[in-house]
């Protein structure tokens, strides 16, 4: 394989008129040979492909809205090139985006950049942006997938793949399946994307919902635990990694305490006892986590532990 060989880019996108010129800009700045910009338009309803068709790059308009992961596919089935690289609508790509990533696709089959997050607690709640160095991802790895906002592989092994499923998580699907079929993922902190998040409350928690749900889906689905571990402490490595033993959110310890018809008086103590260990813990690693961080994580670990107990009784 060239050191340097011709890239198809691929980026779904609906209604983000606000973001298409910062978005393409960098996409055309970017420092490399020979490479195509492919933008699928996922049924947009806000003026955004009206706004594409003013820039030098290939335009493909869906009629109904499919998700970021069928848009994903039709771009890739478009490319004329062998290599895919993928980022996302609401990022920016560094000049040398390509360049410090693609020669390392001669030894690995897929190739994840460092994503750097404006939010600061959406930084920390995502578990690449603490890898400091190149990484082989593996199935039982601290952290066990690659980001779609910054992704390289050939298309023969998308194909191969079945292209992307149509979770909210496809990219922790996509990675899975790849590692499964013996296919080799690599990370490097390099091929910065800058990615920016929704700011408004009730947005970050639909989103911290949707993510909950899925991963608690997919860990079923493929019998895989979510790796999302941050090894620079022990209480980030018990915090970080919300697998269905080592999480126990208060919630569905209310939920199990109320199902099965506890004593209230048991019931009000256990609350008490919990509710005052979670305060204790939230204050003394305050100052050293960040209190969004925190209140983030454990929103999201709720929802994962919720919905893997949810799928559990719908098997019974």
């Amino acid at each position: 394989m060239d050191r340097y060989p011709p890239i198809s880019i691929i980026v779904p996108i609906r209604n983000r008129k606000d973001m298409v010129p910062r978005l393409i800009n960098s996409l055309l700045n970017v420092d490399y040979p020979t490479f195509e910009i492919i933008m699928v338009d996922d049924a947009s309803t806000d003026g955004t492909p009206e706004l594409i068709e003013k820039f030098p790059v290939k335009l493909i308009k869906l009629h109904q809205s499919l998700g970021p992961a069928s848009a994903r596919n039709t771009g890739i089935r478009h490319a004329k090139y062998t290599i895919i690289a993928l980022t996302d609508s609401d990022c920016m790509v560094s000049p040398n985006w390509l360049k410090e990533l693609s020669p390392f696709l001669k030894d690995y089959d897929i190739v994840g950049g460092y994503v750097k997050f404006r939010d600061y607690a959406e930084h920390r709640i995502t578990p690449l942006s603490h890898l400091t160095s190149k990484t082989e991802i593996r199935i039982n790895s601290d952290i066990n997938f690659i980001n779609t906002s910054n992704m390289l592989f050939a298309k023969s092994l998308w194909q191969s793949l079945g292209g992307f499923r149509n979770y909210r998580l496809e990219d922790v699907d996509f990675t899975w399946r790849a590692l499964k079929a013996g296919f080799r993922v690599y990370y490097i902190p390099k091929g910065i994307v800058i990615h920016d998040n929704p700011t408004h409350f009730i947005q970050k928690f639909k989103r911290l919902r949707q993510y909950g749900e899925c991963y608690a889906d997919l860990i079923r689905i493929h019998g895989i635990k979510l790796r999302y571990q941050r090894p620079t402490s022990k209480y980030h490595s018990d915090l970080i990694r919300p697998s269905i033993l080592l999480c126990s959110p208060i919630v569905i310890i209310w939920l199990f305490l109320f199902f099965y018809c506890i004593s209230p008086l048991l019931l009000i103590c256990g609350i008490i006892c919990l509710t005052s260990l979670q305060i204790y813990k939230f204050f003394s690693y305050k100052r050293q986590l960040g209190w969004k961080f925190i209140f983030m994580l454990n929103i999201m670990k709720t929802f994962i532990v919720l919905f893997s107990l949810i799928n559990f009784l719908r098997k019974k």
